[in-house]
């Protein structure tokens, strides 16, 4: 397109919907234009003709704010189907992810929703409910020169180059690993562990987030992260002894205070848990006491009767006289001794049968006697 067909057109654009923020045409031909608010970037997409020409606008894939994607959608079931099942939720398009090419070509569970607005958390199809999250596409790399940020169609590289080492050779020559996009040696154009590719990653998460362009998120991404990094990237003048002094005794200061909120923290639940503790165990001694003198009130309750139904029961004594003692004086040991030499003792032995009566020889004197 030459530059006044290129001016002409963005003239008549800007004539059916305003003047956008800007516009610029990157390599491919193709006119990007960025909206100033959600309601020209409708305008835009409905244009049909601009200075003559037919043109047709699209979101850049890069705008996913408004696409999401949902997992596990059965696989017979089509595009045509599930946007008429997701239309009345604000699907406006539905895209299945497919793998290999070809014959070989097969359709995958995952599918891709675009919505009027933001993507809400779930939809519902039929009576199943799926989860939708935000869509993050991948990083353009392209086939070409090996490079992040375009693909082959927009290559400014005719030739093609080595993703090894990013030069223009045969497929037979032997080369030096290098990346084309970080110039480590440690991987080739194509890792996922690139440092540029993670960054890529970032922007692309940036401006999903954020709804915003690749551009503004690049912007915004780099502006964040080299203000991190400057001090490690690029070289600074050292400040001067007072300022560092003083920038120290802030930053200690402030780790002094963390720390001191951090304490008066732990010791308020440190205590806070013990007053608990001390209460229910002094509550538990409490308990525990009453507990004893109840038995101990019982135990001597009962005793007192039981010291009484003794006495109630033992025989009345008379109250002796003061000469009389109740219990006689023991005996000493010669009256105890004399006692029993005053004693007499009879032997009897036991014979084998019983005696009749008169047979002793006492018995026949006295018979003698009497006659």
């Amino acid at each position: 397109m030459l530059m006044a067909e290129l001016k002409a057109v963005v003239e008549d654009i800007e004539s059916q919907v305003g003047k956008p923020r800007r516009s610029n045409v990157p390599r491919g031909g193709d006119l990007f234009v960025y909206p100033t608010d959600e309601n020209q970037q409708a305008l835009l997409i409905e244009l049909k003709q601009a200075a003559g020409r037919s043109i047709k606008a699209d979101l850049p894939k890069t705008s996913s704010s408004k696409k999401g994607v949902i997992f596990g959608v059965p696989i017979h079931e089509s595009e045509e189907d599930l946007l008429q099942e997701l239309a009345s939720q604000g699907v406006t398009k539905v895209e299945r992810f497919h793998k290999g090419t070809g014959e070989t070509r097969t359709a995958l569970e995952t599918v891709a929703l675009y919505f009027e607005k933001k993507i809400p958390d779930r939809v519902t199809i039929v009576a199943m409910s799926f989860t939708v999250k935000p869509y993050l596409p991948t990083p353009f790399l392209c086939k070409n020169c090996w490079r992040l940020g375009h693909t082959p169609k927009y290559c400014p590289n005719t030739a093609k180059r080595c993703k090894n080492c990013g030069e223009e050779h045969d497929d037979t020559t032997h080369c030096s690993t290098k990346c084309v996009n970080c110039s480590s040696k440690d991987h080739q154009a194509d890792s996922k562990l690139c440092p540029a590719f993670k960054k890529m990653q970032a922007i692309i998460k940036l401006a999903v987030e954020e709804d915003i362009s690749i551009r503004d998120a690049r912007f915004k991404y780099e502006s964040s992260y080299s203000a991190v990094t400057r001090k490690d990237l690029l070289p600074t003048r050292s400040p001067s002894p007072t300022a560092s002094s003083s920038q120290e005794f802030s930053l200690l200061k402030s780790k002094v205070e963390k720390l001191q909120e951090e304490l008066k923290e732990i010791k308020e639940s440190s205590i806070k848990g013990l007053y608990s503790n001390y209460k229910k165990l002094n509550s538990d001694l409490e308990g525990t006491k009453r507990r004893v003198h109840d038995i101990e009130t019982t135990f001597m309750s009962r005793f007192d009767n039981l010291e009484q139904l003794i006495i109630a029961r033992l025989p009345v004594v008379t109250q002796p006289n003061n000469d009389e003692s109740l219990f006689p004086p023991l005996p000493s040991d010669e009256d105890t001794d004399s006692q029993r030499s005053n004693q007499s003792f009879i032997l009897v032995r036991k014979g084998h049968g019983k005696k009749k009566e008169g047979s002793s020889p006492q018995a026949k004197r006295g018979r003698k006697n009497n006659k």
